[in-house]
């Protein structure tokens, strides 16, 4: 599906049925309607037969665009709920990055992990962005969230990465032994990678 945004520099891609299962319940509506208004005027001879089947029309009609609105509307709760989700995924990632902040207020190292921890405040604010990514990611590619939602986490990731080089490197370590998708770890590393590129090229 057309869009503004450069989606090939981060390889984020959307399932081809996400992008034309709309279009496919359109079509059928329409080609329903055209069928209906067909077997209705084959007939215009019999006008009993005629008025049977302006009523059998009027019922296809109607069927068929109940069965897309109930489609459509379905659609939308599913967009709501995982817009809804976002929201919630972002405010964690934004607390743990309070975290951050607290700790070296404090003059503490967010870096550190504390005694009998194995992860740092900064690993979890790492952890909580690329939780994300992912998450976007995987809505994205079925349909249930729109593109400018996924921009968005690309940019805000690449700012992460851009603001702090112990972000990148944290970033791909949690890919190599956290379980995130293949598809996740790869975006991941184009965006370290462009955010690199760009620093290198300010100098």
């Amino acid at each position: 599906m057309p869009h503004n945004f450069d989606d090939d520099l981060y390889g984020v891609q959307q399932a081809w049925h996400a992008q034309i299962d709309l279009y496919i319940i359109m079509a059928a509506i329409v080609s329903a309607i055209l069928i209906g208004v067909s077997v209705h005027f084959s007939r215009k001879n019999n006008i009993g037969d005629n008025k049977l089947k302006a009523g059998e029309l009027i019922g296809i009609i109607t069927v068929v665009a109940g069965l897309f609105t109930g489609y459509y509307q379905w659609r939308m709760s599913r967009y709501e709920a995982s817009l809804e989700r976002l929201y919630e995924r972002i405010d964690v990632s934004n607390r743990r990055l309070a975290d951050v902040i607290n700790y070296a207020n404090q003059d503490k190292n967010p870096y550190e992990h504390p005694r009998l921890a194995g992860l740092s405040v900064f690993d979890m604010w790492v952890f909580a962005e690329l939780d994300n990514l992912e998450y976007v990611l995987e809505k994205y590619q079925f349909g249930w969230i729109k593109y400018h939602h996924v921009y968005r986490s690309l940019v805000t990731l690449k700012a992460r990465c851009a603001a702090d080089q112990t972000f990148c490197r944290r970033a791909i370590e949690s890919c190599g032994i956290s379980g995130y998708q293949s598809s996740t770890c790869s975006v991941v590393a184009r965006i370290v990678k462009a955010a690199e590129d760009d620093a290198r090229n300010s100098r």
